[in-house]
């Protein structure tokens, strides 16, 4: 008999800690430039799952210079190309834009925690640049604005300055960490198998309908 309480209190322990983690993904010194037809990448993204926001229990950090192993990078669009085609098999054109629909609701669920972003921009046309840097700069602020929840004065920034070259040159550099709790993704996953079981019963429904005109 205790063993059967260890076992539920586990059970449940286990439970709650999933439901109070978070996804967060952290973006550190990306750094992209773009100048007479070359472009330098350099990266380090983590992504990591941390109860509370704060205590990480599971992490993996992926960087520009591991990208370029290219045994990895087969495997792991061998194994996206897999789950597309089963996704493609699995769901009807309808079926798919339902599903796309709930995942596009996570959106809204999306904290962004940490946003610094420096920006210079050039183009062989000065009017050009100039309009660029307003359309940028209005396009990340209503972007971004939704999903702050906390606002402090250290932890968001971006900045979009033109640099007037008249040559096409860009340099971008940026950290930001974003997040999204499990409890939100679960519900989703929810919505999703439940309309699915829903069709599924439908077509069934459908499909005897049929078969007993057919018989009559």
């Amino acid at each position: 008999m205790l063993l059967f309480f260890s076992i539920i209190a586990i059970l449940l322990l286990l439970i709650l800690i999933v439901y109070l983690s978070e996804i967060q993904l952290k973006v550190e010194n990306l750094e992209l430039s773009f100048c007479t037809g070359k472009f330098q990448a350099n990266y380090s993204v983590k992504v990591g799952l941390y109860f509370l926001g704060k205590i990480q229990l599971w992490g993996k950090r992926l960087t520009n210079s591991e990208n370029k192993k290219t045994k990895k990078n087969t495997l792991l669009k061998r194994k996206l190309q897999i789950l597309r085609d089963g996704y493609k098999r699995k769901y009807n054109n309808t079926e798919r834009e339902n599903v796309i629909k709930q995942f596009l609701q996570l959106k809204k669920r999306i904290e962004i925690k940490l946003f610094k972003l420096n920006v210079d921009i050039d183009t062989e046309s000065a009017p050009l640049t100039s309009y660029l840097v307003g359309g940028i700069s209005a396009f990340i602020s209503n972007l971004i604005r939704p999903n702050i929840r906390n606002i402090k004065r250290d932890s968001y920034y971006f900045s979009i300055l033109p640099v007037y070259k008249n040559q096409n040159y860009i340099y971008l550099k940026m950290n930001s960490v974003i997040g999204i709790k499990i409890v939100h993704i679960t519900n989703v996953l929810r919505v999703v198998t439940r309309s699915e079981k829903i069709n599924q019963i439908s077509y069934k429904i459908m499909c005897n309908c049929e078969w007993s005109i057919i018989s009559n």
